[in-house]
């Protein structure tokens, strides 16, 4: 064999092996990409790219807002640990839209992931001690959403006020920093709401009562979930009691 044909089979071996590790690597990527989503209808949402953490099931989906302001949607999704157990986590991320119609991974929002338990109500702690230990820490019924380029992160202080956090994505610096405090009415179970002769609108609906912007607010990768629940159940539920009386 002449110097000249060996060489020409090497260079042909060397770029059909690397196409076929190429391709190798492309098919365990896409193998190792869970994707589970426990509503069947949310898998043509999601398109390609979206990928959550292994042994978790996405159960919530949220397409039509643009954080960074390109013109074409983002997605956000919550996915938990499934089976339910008490503990376990629910987890928010955030995916980039890009012009294929696929999604690009930007960023899993750690800080304010939030336990779950099989059931939230006074009977159940009192016979599960970590559930109840959960509830003293951690807003439980914390909601998450997403508009445009803010974040908002609401939570229950008591029967009848709520508290919600709103973060804003910051282009120059690429960090979602704390913007507003609002306090609310609302969101008030049905039976409460009858026993004490509420309007029906407060069970779904929230009355705004005061906000406050801030400037420079912390970044929230550095968000401590745990301290601000806690701390504002002490302080803010009595202010909302002593000053609004609805």
């Amino acid at each position: 064999m002449s110097t000249k044909t060996y060489k020409f089979l090497k260079s042909k071996y060397v770029i059909c092996a690397s196409i076929i590790l190429l391709t190798c690597a492309c098919n365990n990527e896409i193998d190792n990409c869970n994707n589970d989503v426990t509503d069947k209808g949310w898998k043509a949402e999601i398109g390609s790219g979206v990928c959550i953490r292994k042994g978790y099931t996405i159960n919530m989906v949220k397409n039509n807002f643009d954080y960074n302001k390109d013109g074409i949607n983002d997605l956000a999704v919550r996915y938990t640990l499934y089976p339910i157990e008490d503990g376990n986590l629910s987890y928010f991320s955030l995916f980039r839209g890009v012009q294929n119609g696929s999604f690009e991974f930007v960023k899993e929002f750690e800080s304010i992931a939030i336990p779950v338990v099989k059931n939230m109500n006074a009977d159940y702690y009192q016979n599960h001690p970590l559930a109840d230990s959960l509830s003293k820490n951690y807003p439980l019924d914390a909601t998450i959403e997403f508009s445009n380029n803010q974040l908002l992160l609401s939570m229950k202080l008591s029967i009848e006020f709520g508290k919600s956090y709103v973060f804003e994505f910051k282009r120059s610096q690429k960090e979602w920093k704390l913007s507003e405090i609002k306090f609310w009415y609302g969101k008030i179970p049905s039976w409460y709401a009858q026993n004490m002769k509420i309007l029906p609108k407060y069970i779904t609906e929230k009355k705004a009562l005061r906000s406050h912007e801030i400037f420079e607010g912390v970044n929230i990768d550095k968000f401590d979930l745990t301290s601000e629940y806690k701390k504002s159940i002490k302080k803010d539920v009595l202010l909302l009691e002593t000053n609004y009386q609805l």
